[in-house]
């Protein structure tokens, strides 16, 4: 009996170790692309078998990023890394990648811009699957592990331009497969009025159905791109200092079935930045050009306005109400604008980026005969220099 039950097990092991999982790829400008999950997000993969590690775009790795597929501490290199976007280069971990009925489980990947793929599985990862045979007649991987036959074969593409005020959109209509996540590309571009580019401006999109918000930065180009989820409308807002200005709606009709978006959705913003805004919260102890201690929170996001625009140069005004003498006004209204002079010098901003000026009681914004126009008058503002 036990010869028997040992002869059973044997049977089941060989018969095991001849199943195979059969995969029909897609094809996408020469791509063979297989559709998976990634930390439970939908992408797609080309198998690289010339390449010794796993590589996955930097657009994708910062949607996931932005949108918490992936986490900071899901960050191998560089150790300790505390940043808000992922750059090329940066080695996350994948804590899964699921494709076929397959699971790959921990996988290192580093972050790259040059990709031919979202996701190219190289020789760390598929050495994990076993033997491969490639029928490249008929784009067909077989994998001498699990079960089963998938086929993800599409079909072509058309490119209708869809419009909402100034925002253009490309896109690919329904193509028949399942490779790409159900959300659409954007690529965002801005300039003032005068077509000057516009870098390291913050763009936010904010969903209608549910209020989320996605944001971005454009680069020194006045450029940047991320992905959107389709079936939805975002209003466009530019982020200045401590404010947003409302732009624009773009509308990302939904996809079925198996279809996605190929070509980006193009939006073109032209903005006029603010020239000038007050510090409100910025208050002094009276008659004295030390800060409260509540001060210090928005002269720290003065700070982190200045380092992402590092082209941007400032006058920091000091203002006074009537009380007291138009020459002791303007003594303290001078000392006032360099004592956060000071403290932006402290936290690493360029002295040459920075001017204080004392203009005492001469540029009133409010009447000085009430308390509240009193108060509006005592203020630091920030006037943004023509470089």
């Amino acid at each position: 009996m036990k010869r028997f039950t040992l002869l059973v097990i044997m049977i089941c092991v060989s018969l095991a170790s001849f199943s195979q999982t059969t995969i029909r790829m897609s094809k996408e400008d020469g791509v063979s692309l297989v559709p998976c999950k990634v930390n439970g997000m939908n992408l797609s993969f080309s198998f690289a078998t010339a390449e010794p590690t796993v590589k996955i775009g930097l657009t994708e790795a910062n949607f996931m990023f932005k949108n918490r597929y992936l986490s900071s501490g899901d960050v191998v290199s560089p150790a300790n890394f505390s940043g808000d976007e992922l750059t090329d280069g940066v080695v996350v971990n994948l804590k899964d990648i699921e494709f076929a009925g397959l699971k790959l489980n921990n996988i290192t990947a580093t972050v790259s811009k040059d990709m031919s793929a979202p996701l190219l599985l190289g020789q760390s990862a598929i050495a994990k699957l076993g033997p491969l045979q490639f029928d490249y007649a008929n784009n067909i991987v077989t994998i001498v592990n699990g079960s089963g036959n998938y086929d993800y074969s599409g079909a072509g593409s058309s490119k209708p331009v869809y419009t909402s005020g100034s925002v253009k959109a490309s896109s690919g209509t329904p193509v028949q497969d399942a490779s790409i996540p159900k959300d659409a590309p954007v690529d965002v571009t801005m300039t003032d009025f005068k077509k000057n580019i516009l870098p390291y401006e913050i763009v936010v999109f904010r969903s209608k159905a549910n209020n989320r918000e996605y944001q971005g930065v454009t680069d020194i180009n006045g450029k940047f791109s991320t992905r959107l989820p389709a079936g939805d409308s975002y209003e466009i807002f530019i982020l200045g200092f401590k404010d947003s200005t409302s732009y624009v709606v773009l509308d990302i009709p939904p996809v079925t079935g198996r279809a996605y978006y190929k070509d980006p959705f193009k939006v073109g913003i032209q903005f006029l930045p603010a020239k000038s805004f007050v510090l409100e919260d910025c208050n002094f102890e009276t008659g004295k050009a030390d800060l409260e201690e509540e001060s210090f929170a928005v002269i720290d996001e003065l700070v982190a306005y200045l380092k992402r625009k590092e082209d941007v140069r400032i006058e920091l005004g000091g203002h006074t109400d009537n009380v007291g003498s138009a020459k002791s006004n303007l003594i303290l209204s001078e000392a006032r604008a360099n004592t956060v002079r000071d403290y932006l010098l402290s936290k690493g901003i360029a002295a040459e980026r920075v001017t204080a000026k004392g203009y005492g009681l001469t540029v009133p914004v409010e009447s000085n005969k009430t308390e509240e126009g009193r108060a509006m008058n005592r203020r630091t503002e920030v006037k943004v220099l023509d470089n």
